[in-house]
């Protein structure tokens, strides 16, 4: 109803689109839509991008509103409303511009949180918009702690990360991540499995899953171990030969590319058994 550019939340997910005004008409409302859904507890970095493009081709004359999502900086899709006809505007009379209500929907209210909104009068780059959600990032560390009974979402000791590969897999910068005492294997039963450690990843173990502070951690107390014995059976013998270590990843711990700037403290690495020519995954 009515032109102009919405952003709201559905089923949990983001969804932006528009309607603008034509030379004869008004186009159907376009819209992209979030991937996944954002209604998980979590901090999450919205962008909305409308642009405008104008095309001059021999097919004639195309001009249309973009309508660009990036969550967490990453692009959901584009939408568009593509017209042959002259596009007068993408409003219509009022230009209001209202945050958590939208008084010509029924029971269109937001009313949660939104920590920081800023508004600018031109399109974003993709690059520009993922420095804009790494500035946003709230800080505080990423806590593992492979008996957590909570959420499994790294938030706290009480919903940490059971599982240091997610950790790992969701790492963004300026977070650390906090491990607590126990043995974590970089998979259950691939060998190829290895824990890699992201571009500039700062990861310290040696927590008793209570701390608040960095410095009350005590690695020789709480050992922390990185273990590549898969099933948990190593005997004393070493040798890459040894029948109780043909489970064992081939690398426990890896870096690939141009990682730098990673800090790994308070850990034990062990039960590694490279032998062979084989790639990891």
């Amino acid at each position: 109803p009515g032109f102009g550019v919405k952003c709201y939340l559905q089923n949990g997910r983001v969804v932006f689109g528009g309607n603008y005004k034509t030379s004869s008409a008004t186009s159907a409302f376009n819209s992209v839509t979030s991937i996944n859904s954002v209604a998980d507890g979590k901090w999450h970095h919205v962008a909305a991008v409308v642009s405008y493009i104008y095309i001059n081709s021999l097919q004639g004359d195309q001009n249309y509103y973009g309508y660009n999502l990036y969550i967490d900086g990453v692009s959901q899709g584009v939408a568009n409303n593509a017209s042959t006809m002259f596009v007068i505007s993408l409003l219509d009379n009022a230009t209001n511009f209202m945050i958590g209500v939208d008084n010509s929907l029924t029971g269109m209210k937001y009313e949660d949180t939104i920590d920081d909104i800023r508004y600018y009068q031109r399109s974003l780059p993709a690059g520009e918009i993922q420095t804009l959600y790494l500035d946003g990032i709230p800080e505080g560390p990423v806590y593992v702690n492979k008996t957590a009974t909570g959420n499994n979402d790294g938030t706290s000791w009480a919903n940490a990360y059971t599982n240091l590969q997610s950790a790992l897999s969701n790492y963004v910068e300026k977070k650390t991540i906090w491990v607590a005492a126990g043995t974590y294997t970089p998979h259950a039963s691939n060998r190829k499995g290895t824990f890699y450690l992201p571009n500039k990843c700062k990861m310290y173990g040696g927590f008793n899953g209570s701390e608040t502070d960095l410095a009350q951690r005590n690695p020789k107390a709480n050992i922390t171990v990185l273990s590549g014995d898969l099933l948990g059976n190593d005997n004393s013998n070493v040798l890459v030969t040894e029948a109780t270590r043909q489970d064992n990843a081939y690398h426990v711990v890896s870096l690939k590319g141009s990682i730098q700037n990673v800090v790994m403290d308070g850990f034990t690495i062990s039960g590694g058994n490279a032998g062979g020519d084989n790639a990891i995954t």
